[in-house]
């Protein structure tokens, strides 16, 4: 999932908890089995995203940057979809989440 974003005169509307139950509600459609995203851990959204379902995975994800680094970051949260059992075995593994290779 991408970030979710509200004007400023708009938030306390539930705009964000409108647009992430939506985005939810089309990957269940879709049969994706968790849902991922990272969140900005100086900004204080992580409550909107633990409110949708997700929970923030307690240790570093990594990645393949666009010029094949290895990159690691914190702030992924999770939110099981279809599989509880996927969801489960991602959050209680003691080894490094590796997202792939992306482009940014």
């Amino acid at each position: 999932m991408g970030g979710v974003c509200v004007a400023e005169n708009m938030r306390r509307h539930s705009i964000a908890t409108q647009m992430l139950k939506k985005g939810l509600e089309i990957l269940k459609k879709e049969k994706c089995d968790i849902a991922c995203l990272n969140v900005d851990l100086k900004k204080d959204v992580r409550k909107l995203y633990e409110k949708a379902g997700f929970t923030l995975m307690d240790r570093k994800i990594s990645y393949e940057n666009s010029k094949g680094v290895i990159k690691f970051d914190n702030g992924t949260m999770f939110a099981p979809i279809l599989s509880k059992q996927t969801y489960d075995y991602i959050m209680n593994s003691t080894e490094t989440f590796h997202y792939g290779k992306g482009y940014w």
